[in-house]
């Protein structure tokens, strides 16, 4: 299964790939905003594509491409207009869900997001994932030890 991740912050798609991967799914491609995620879209087929809403402008002069206007992209195209979209964002705004939903979303996840929240949806859409494992106890990097996927996603306060 193929999956498109699309999110202007590196950390972000980081994060997505990371419990993708935790879920079974290994075969990620990222785009950082609207346009690369089309050119993907029409290179490649894709079982599904998770993208933020708000996105920066790829280049000066270039009108900015949101998550909602790459979603009625692909819902204009015969040829991707079935593939589930799921819209991962911080933006609640009734207005914006309306317009997601409108558009023809998928699903709808507000940032920030959890693992748990990412499998409901998954399954919500029919998608099949590795059963969930007990996480192990976190543990304390040393100052010199170099950090992992697994610790990138924990927080110490």
């Amino acid at each position: 299964m193929k999956i498109l991740v699309v999110d202007d912050q590196p950390t972000v798609r980081k994060a997505m790939s990371i419990i993708l991967k935790r879920l079974g799914f290994t075969d990620l491609v990222e785009a950082e905003d609207g346009y690369e995620a089309m050119s993907h879209l029409k290179k490649t087929t894709f079982d599904l594509v998770i993208s933020d809403v708000h996105m920066p402008a790829p280049l000066p002069g270039v009108p900015a491409k949101s998550g909602i206007e790459l979603l009625e992209a692909v819902r204009l195209d015969p040829a991707l207009k079935k593939i589930p979209f799921l819209i991962v964002s911080t933006d609640s705004e009734m207005k914006t869900v309306v317009k997601a939903m409108q558009s023809g979303v998928s699903g709808y996840i507000i940032k920030p997001f959890t693992e748990k929240a990412v499998r409901e949806k998954l399954s919500m859409l029919g998608f099949e994932m590795k059963a969930p494992s007990a996480a192990p106890e976190p543990k304390r990097p040393s100052s010199s030890a170099k950090t992992s996927d697994e610790d990138f996603l924990k927080t110490t306060f």
